[in-house]
């Protein structure tokens, strides 16, 4: 079951570990990785602002931070609407 929605900004990375995948890395150094890709518009080494929920940590073959589901991504420092 998803968590509550949190907003936290952070830098976008593309990861080539385990095939692929999609992370965050917030400025207190958490890591978060997107449980699906981001639109194609992001290249990764953007910093960004994020809506999110936590998902249940389980199994993955992914060892790399904590999983989540983006809500919406945006340029850090933009302010769109919800």
């Amino acid at each position: 079951m998803p968590g509550a929605e949190e907003v936290t900004e952070g830098k976008l990375l593309h990861l080539q570990l385990e095939g692929g995948f999609w992370g965050v890395i917030t400025p207190a150094g958490e890591k978060l990785r997107l449980h699906q890709a981001p639109p194609s518009v992001w290249k990764g080494g953007e910093a960004v602002r994020m809506r999110f929920r936590r998902l249940e940590d389980g199994p993955s073959i992914f060892q790399w931070g904590r999983p989540v589901e983006w809500l919406s991504i945006e340029a850090a420092g933009k302010r769109q609407g919800a």
